[in-house]
């Protein structure tokens, strides 16, 4: 059993995550809250000494989830332009809203959410200074802990199936006495807004209720009067305490939908629930799915479009027709058909590498999925597992359209998730693309589509192949 553990950090609280992979689910072994006074390099190595090895269960480091408010978070439209030029334009960005004065100053991480009409790039930025984790970094270093990864808590949230979809989505999510309200769209965080919850924390029903009573109709205010879209769907986090009747009193759109996340991930017996951002990245971890770090040198990966694959192969054409204009006899005849060949290769060389290049926005898979699984999956392609786990995951509320596959081609799932409400329907088909994004033969893919129906909700899921 390899051990996968989070340390989430934020002022008045560390939480600590460890988990593992079991089957198709992923189980929470460990889920423990440590007070944390402020996130100065003292207190946390402090708190560091009361974690321990027992409690990280021997995970080989942790996978460190940072709630701080001067973190900046866009999802912007950029011009047409190159790899290097881009990230170049949203670090300008980011040291601008960030009021960072220097590029060696910024920890930042950046990724392409969609192509758009013109050669125009819809890209989500997360970035800070790192004169803010270098601290905590040095406490990490003197407790003798390694840090795989740092992630944001609000890019956590928006990994969260909740948050899929081009529509704006708002998450609410508690963590002790603090509340954060996110706003989504196409897996990235928009905007944030954080508040305290006076009178008690995420265990206290009345306080909370009262509490967001006040501050969502200043916060749908504060959206508007900043210019961004009003989400019509609200997502409440695993951690926010509200019963029924509770959610009723909340004072929010008229058309707006309110429905509960889904836990991704299966609490051990008499462990305490996890928020919805550090069990969706631990489900994404597990799974060999961890997102990049903000470690990591930052870089945008631009798919190779047709009109590039195009360039080349006509590029290679005018190579070969001017050789054999060049033809006298039969000696240069020879040498330009095994010129002919040689490009004719390099061009299959290209095509190749062009369509990896692509295939390389899926994360790889984690080295410690089995062998066994990984050796026959390189093989062939399990279909009829695919079509028993399909049939089995759906539930009277979904019903099963289509079910399209090919060798190379995505795996596209199609149709309709219905209840006595829509709250009931969008949940059932939730439930559904959870289940269905844990296979672990599949990987999800950017072609998802949801539109509502009359009596539930129609989809389109894309997932592709696992070939590692």
């Amino acid at each position: 059993m390899q051990a996968h553990a989070i340390v989430e950090l934020e002022e008045g609280s560390l939480n600590v995550l460890v988990g593992h992979r079991d089957g198709g689910d992923v189980v929470v072994d460990r889920s423990v809250r440590l007070p944390l006074p402020d996130l100065s390099q003292a207190s946390l190595e402090n708190a560091l000494r009361s974690v321990g090895s027992d409690l990280l269960m021997g995970a080989k480091g942790v996978h460190v989830v940072l709630g701080e408010r001067r973190v900046f978070h866009q999802l912007a439209t950029l011009p047409k332009l190159g790899e290097k030029d881009a990230v170049a334009f949203v670090s300008r960005e980011a040291m601008r809203h960030a009021n960072i004065h220097s590029r060696d100053d910024l920890l930042l991480h950046t990724r392409l959410v969609k192509r758009l009409p013109g050669g125009k790039l819809r890209v989500a930025t997360t970035a800070f200074s790192k004169a803010l984790w270098r601290p905590l970094a040095e406490a990490f270093a003197a407790q003798q802990v390694e840090v795989l990864s740092l992630q944001t808590m609000e890019s956590c949230l928006a990994l969260s199936r909740e948050a899929a979809g081009a529509e704006p989505v708002a998450i609410i999510e508690c963590n002790g006495n603090r509340a954060r309200f996110l706003v989504c769209a196409e897996g990235a965080a928009v905007q944030v807004r954080r508040f305290l919850i006076s009178g008690g924390g995420d265990d206290n029903e009345m306080a909370l209720a009262t509490q967001l009573t006040m501050e969502l109709p200043r916060t749908l205010d504060w959206l508007r009067e900043t210019g961004q879209p009003t989400p019509k769907r609200l997502v409440i986090g695993t951690r926010v305490a509200l019963g029924d009747e509770s959610l009723q009193m909340l004072n929010v759109e008229d058309d707006a939908i309110i429905v509960r996340s889904v836990m991704p991930v299966v609490p051990a017996e008499g462990q305490a629930t996890p928020d919805l951002g550090l069990a969706t990245l631990l489900h994404h971890v597990a799974n060999g799915r961890a997102p990049a770090s903000l470690l990591a040198e930052p870089e945008l990966r631009l798919p190779a479009g047709p009109a590039v694959l195009l360039t080349t192969f006509a590029a290679a054409g005018v190579a070969v027709l001017g050789g054999f204009s060049a033809v006298v006899d039969g000696g240069q005849w020879l040498e330009q058909q095994a010129s002919q060949r040689q490009v004719e290769m390099e061009a299959q060389q290209l095509e190749s590498s062009l369509m990896e290049r692509e295939q390389q926005q899926a994360p790889p898979v984690d080295p410690g999925v089995d062998a066994g699984l990984q050796a026959a999956l390189q093989m062939r392609r399990p279909i009829s597992r695919l079509l028993a786990e399909i049939s089995n995951l759906a539930d009277d509320n979904v019903h099963i359209d289509s079910l399209k596959f090919a060798s190379k081609s995505p795996v596209v799932i199609t149709g309709f998730a219905e209840g006595d409400t829509r709250q009931q329907a969008l949940a059932a088909m939730v439930r559904f693309h959870s289940k269905v994004d844990a296979l672990p033969f599949l990987v999800p893919v950017d072609q998802e589509e949801m539109h509502e129906a009359s009596s539930g909700y129609r989809f389109k899921l894309g997932l592709a192949w696992r070939n590692q």
